[in-house]
């Protein structure tokens, strides 16, 4: 055998003896007892809390173990933290090279109790560092760092098995503490080097609610890559926390999260998804506005730059119910005063979804209009936080085929409105009614005033009020106006009268039409100015174009009580009758000819019909001249009471009429004077269309001839010829009835009779011409006799 073989086996030998020398000495020295003698009074000295400590495993080759590791609570009340084992494995050749390599860090069954009391302190304030002048503390000694370049280290695992959490709060919850469980923890870190990512595996549940989160971490380069998972948590569990940030109460709410998180303190990136469900919320300011059972999904796409205090939002997404909305932009100088650029856009979506997704107390006034169709909305927000009602720059809200029904109609809305800093103005805004095209230009000088101040300008070529008032009949009965309680019962409920509404609007603007129609009749170059005011709108003037003649007038509305409130001035001149009066009583179409002036004033309340005729009220004064009144229903009355055929049709130099409405009748009198007849009527029109009339009619001397074979009309002439006949108008005003009234003729006549008789027997008796006296004479004894005799005998 070689020298250097020789001397090498004896090295090893002797490395052998004082390595098993060593083994042995450890067994002996380093024995569990002697640990706990050495390291329980040191953690007990140190901490100033009790420490157990059960047995004490050490391997030289291995590693550590130590069994039933715990810290007591201060009062010696129960254990603040605890485990089943704290196992420590490491890797004994590299310590030869001066190397820490340990292959497993693991605490089994680790438990922690926290406990917050009343006073706001926790059961290990006490550990705590002490601030300076609350008491002494250990004072740092200067001396080297130590550094992973001294002793390199190397980790191969650490790990958590089975660690539970409890937290248990009085301050919060005085009379019974809140608890917070974060069970079944199992958590895992491998490859922790120096300057290396290590890898982070953790799981437990929260309350019941699972968590995870998995991913890298790099604390030498403060660097992170993890992925957060929490499936439906009760958030109502930790409402104590925020209740006082939520002006109301927060009923229920599990939340769901799915997030990435990437980047370090330069630039750290967030992805994934924040969900809610189940979210029933009460307001205190909106309490009829409750949410109950709404969702909302949360998927940002953000960066944040916290040296430079930068938020960049990359098409983040917002999802509450149905409505779906899209941010992007940035926030700076976040932990400032933030001062935000930020695009917010609403895609296209259908109202009704869009009504769905908000609370139903909020959007009752809205639904109750049937809304259809769909909008979508952009808007641009910049400025500070620190005047938010000067945030909204720019936005445009878009309308397709929007409609509703309102008083029975039903308007589609198309185009836009944009907002350019605090105004607000309409681009190609369109309203159609029953296919009748209404341009809108809108424009609101500043949104934020009270009351908004702006201008509505009204344009169409023509609008078919035939049309528009069809589709209201159609629409009106079932369908899309009517109320929901009135779908589910099947049964119409009472008609409502309209308001009121508060507009808070300062408004002007303009109707501009060309040409304007209502069953037949035209009005053309239709033009009126319009103001609304704290719910006052007032149109004034009114002109136009209607039957080769002109209409115009004013009209004032009180939007803001029940029913409305409304008073009007019309005034008509040398309208062509025939023009029109079919449009409104189409059984007279052709049957009135000549020219119509009309002044009438009126006022009332309410929009249905019945509080209409109560409430009506005016005065007027209507004329026709070079008027005709052809064969009609009630020329063929007249025709048929007198036996007259030339009354078939009757024309007029002139009718004046005077006219009150009140108590639901239009009360009227005047004259109508013609060739044939001449008429004063006396009576009532009801609103309802009802006729009550004494017509005052005369007929012509020659016409007096004719009735009944020239006898009556004789007995019935005046001073002049014209032979008055007591006729009366009664039906309706689609279906006049002409009657001859018997009491008045028969009256009429025995007056006239005892007349003729009176002459004739002063005459005979008296020797007295006939027209010896005069009305304003005093009657002679004889006269006076016979008066009183002829009494007697025809009476009164």
């Amino acid at each position: 055998m070689k020298k250097g073989v020789k001397i090498g086996l004896g090295l090893a030998g002797f490395l052998l003896v004082l390595l098993v020398g060593a083994i042995i000495a450890v067994k002996i020295l380093v024995t569990p007892e002697r640990v706990k003698e050495i390291v329980v009074p040191l953690a007990e000295e140190h901490l100033q809390r009790k420490v157990l400590l059960g047995d004490v495993e050490i391997s030289l080759f291995s590693g550590i173990q130590l069994q039933e590791f715990a810290v007591r609570n201060r009062e010696d009340s129960g254990n603040f933290v605890a485990t089943d084992a704290l196992v420590l494995t490491y890797q004994f050749m590299p310590l030869l090279s001066g190397q820490v390599v340990v292959d497993e860090v693991r605490l089994v069954n680790p438990q922690i109790r926290i406990e917050r009391f009343k006073d706001g302190t926790f059961n290990f304030s006490d550990l705590l560092p002490k601030e300076k002048g609350q008491g002494s503390a250990e004072p740092v000694r200067p001396g080297k760092a130590s550094s992973s370049k001294d002793i390199p280290l190397q980790l191969a695992q650490a790990a958590i098995v089975n660690g539970r959490v409890e937290f248990a709060d009085h301050l919060v919850s005085p009379d019974t503490p809140l608890m917070i469980l974060i069970d079944q923890i199992e958590a895992r870190v491998s490859d922790l080097a120096p300057g290396k990512p290590a890898a982070i595996e953790v799981s437990a549940l929260v309350n019941e609610t699972p968590f995870k989160s998995m991913g890298t971490v790099n604390p030498d380069k403060k660097i992170i890559d993890l992925t957060l998972g929490l499936d439906r948590l009760p958030v109502g569990d930790f409402g104590p926390y925020f209740a006082s940030q939520i002006p109301g109460k927060l009923k229920s709410l599990l939340l769901t999260v799915d997030l990435t998180v990437k980047g370090g303190a330069e630039q750290l990136n967030l992805g994934g998804y924040i969900a809610g469900q189940d979210l029933s919320l009460v307001l205190d300011a909106l309490p009829e506005a409750a949410l109950e059972k709404a969702s909302f999904r949360f998927e940002p796409n953000l960066s944040l730059n916290a040296g430079e205090g930068q938020l960049t939002l990359n098409k983040t997404r917002v999802l509450f119910n149905q409505i779906d909305l899209l941010a992007e932009g940035s926030v700076q100088q976040l932990f400032q005063v933030p001062a935000v650029d930020l695009q917010l856009t609403l895609p296209e979506k259908p109202i009704q979804e869009l009504l769905a997704s908000l609370p139903q107390g909020l959007v009752a006034p809205a639904t109750q209009f049937n809304p259809d169709g769909a909008v979508s909305l952009d808007l641009a927000l910049k400025g500070t936080t620190q005047d938010p009602l000067q945030l909204l720059q720019a936005g445009a809200l878009r309308f397709n085929k929007v409609s509703g029904m309102v008083a029975g109609y039903q308007p589609v809305m198309e185009g836009t409105l944009k907002i350019q800093g605090r105004g607000l103005k309409s681009e190609q805004l369109a309203t159609t009614i029953a296919g009748q095209k209404i341009d809108l230009d809108f424009q609101v000088e500043d949104l934020l005033a009270q009351p908004l101040k702006g201008s509505v300008d009204v344009r169409s070529d023509r609008i078919s009020l035939t049309r528009i008032m069809a589709q209201n009949k159609s629409d009106g009965q079932g369908g899309a106006s009517a109320s929901p309680a009135a779908k589910t019962s099947g049964k119409a409920g009472p008609a409502q009268e309209m308001g009121p509404y508060d507009i808070p609007a300062d408004l002007k603007g303009t109707i501009r039409v060309g040409e304007v129609e209502y069953n037949g009749i035209l009005a053309k170059n239709l033009v009126t100015d319009l103001t609304l005011r704290k719910n006052i709108l007032t149109v004034d003037p009114v002109q136009a174009e209607v039957g080769d003649g002109q209409v115009g007038g004013k009209a004032r509305v009180d939007l803001g009580v029940k029913g409305l409130s409304y008073s009007s001035d019309i005034g008509v001149k040398k309208v062509a009758i025939e023009k029109v009066i079919g449009g409104f009583w189409p059984k007279l179409a052709g049957a009135v000819l000549g020219r119509i002036s009309l002044d009438l004033e009126g006022k009332g309340t309410g929009t249905q019909t019945a509080s209409l005729r109560k409430n009506l009220s005016g005065k007027g004064q209507l004329q026709l001249f070079q008027g005709k009144l052809a064969k009609s229903q009630l020329t063929q009355g007249l025709v048929e009471q007198t036996r007259i055929q030339e009354l078939e049709s009757l024309s007029f130099s002139k009718i004046a009429l005077d006219f009150l409405i009140q108590k639901g009748k239009l009360s009227l009198g005047g004259t109508a004077d013609g060739k044939e007849a001449r008429f004063s009527p006396k009576g009532d029109v009801g609103l309802d269309g009802g006729l009550n009339m004494n017509l005052g009619m005369k007929m012509s001397p020659e016409l007096a001839d004719k009735a009944v074979g020239g006898r009556l009309g004789k007995l019935l002439r005046d001073s002049e010829g014209w032979a008055a006949v007591p006729v009366k108008l009664g039906g309706t005003l689609t279906s006049p009835q002409v009657l001859l009234d018997e009491k008045a003729l028969q009256k009429q006549l025995l007056e006239k009779g005892k007349q003729k008789l009176e002459k004739k027997l002063l005459k005979k008796l008296f020797k007295t011409p006939e027209t010896s006296s005069e009305p304003s004479q005093e009657p002679s004894p004889e006269k006076q006799l016979l008066n009183d005799t002829l009494k007697n005998l025809l009476g009164n």
